[in-house]
């Protein structure tokens, strides 16, 4: 498929006439869908998005609700248009043929890891690796996947990019700097110090019970979580976890403060192992997501990262010996 017709699908509704030919040109009968809550009467989303593929071709159309990509509140209901959203091309894939058109920027399926990288060389400083490759070209994301240690591309992966949510300009102003932050895991809610700190986010009016801990969510405006301990009332709990968001991540706008280590949510795996300079405690690798913990004195750091567009996605902060909040 050409890098033309690759731009002129993603983005159109699944209702769209050039993604229906599309998807019968392809043998795809069953069209996307949400899955919602059975029984539900709020209409509550299991999953806002949908993929159909055909094995045989060795393609796949990944559709999403157009309301929940645009960045829809999340109290809003789903608009029950599914876009298309990603087109996957399979090369060396278990248990998928291999997909027999043309690939943009003469692309094979039979290129190594370093050919792939030498043909979309025009675009090396968007480049984002880990174990897949990822570039940021002016029409979609691109993602390579490989198999057999490199010499051979497995899937080749093509992303339309979800609006920005930048944070609230009236709320960074007041989000507490990543030293503030650091000086109080672990204090009270009664403590001084936290109080005058997080006071701007008038906090007793955002905090929440859920469950044996107490959540003031300032994701949507801010990018940033705080979990306190439950221990008997809320003034009793302590500070447990700090969460700092990617944008899009759970719905939330992007923090807009600092990280540490001087890392930014657009680093890749492979930049946030070289920034922190040392091997995690903890590591663990899934195939869409990772987590790795560190143990420092004045906090433990745990992050999530994507392994497919490979970018940070959360970044939390514990008190030192702090275990992570479910």
């Amino acid at each position: 498929m050409t890098r033309d017709q690759i731009t002129e699908l993603l983005g159109r509704l699944s209702t769209d006439p050039v993604v229906t030919r599309m998807l019968d040109d392809f043998k795809i009968r069953r069209r996307p869908e949400i899955e919602y809550e059975p029984e539900a009467v709020d209409r509550r989303i299991v999953e806002p998005r949908d993929w159909l593929v055909n094995r045989r071709l060795g393609i796949e159309f990944g559709f999403e609700d157009e309301a929940v990509f645009r960045n829809a509140h999340p109290d809003d209901a789903p608009s029950g248009k599914m876009l298309l959203i990603q087109l996957c091309f399979y090369g060396n894939h278990d248990g998928i043929n291999r997909y027999n058109g043309a690939q943009p920027f003469d692309l094979s399926f039979d290129d190594s890891r370093e050919s792939v990288r030498s043909k979309l060389a025009a675009w090396e400083v968007s480049r984002r690796s880990y174990v897949r490759d990822t570039w940021e070209l002016p029409e979609w994301t691109m993602v390579a996947a490989y198999a057999d240690g490199g010499s051979c591309v497995d899937s080749l992966l093509f992303l339309l990019r979800q609006p920005p949510m930048p944070a609230d300009l009236d709320e960074v102003a007041i989000v507490p700097s990543l030293d503030n932050i650091i000086s109080i895991l672990g204090k009270s809610l009664s403590d001084p110090e936290l109080r005058l700190i997080l006071a701007p986010l008038k906090l007793d009016n955002n905090l929440r019970n859920v469950g044996e801990r107490w959540v003031a969510n300032f994701r949507i405006h801010a990018g940033v979580q705080l979990d306190f301990v439950e221990s008997g009332s809320s003034r009793g709990a302590s500070l447990a976890q700090v969460t700092l968001y990617r944008e899009n991540e759970m719905a939330a706008a992007e923090w807009p403060g600092e990280l540490p280590f001087g890392l930014t949510f657009k680093d890749s795996p492979e930049q946030m192992f070289a920034k922190i300079g040392r091997p995690p405690e903890r590591h663990d690798d899934s195939d869409f997501t990772g987590v790795a913990m560190w143990f420092f004195p004045l906090f433990n750091l745990s992050i999530r990262y994507d392994t497919v567009e490979n970018v940070l996605l959360m970044v939390r902060l514990l008190p030192p010996e702090g275990e992570l909040v479910s």
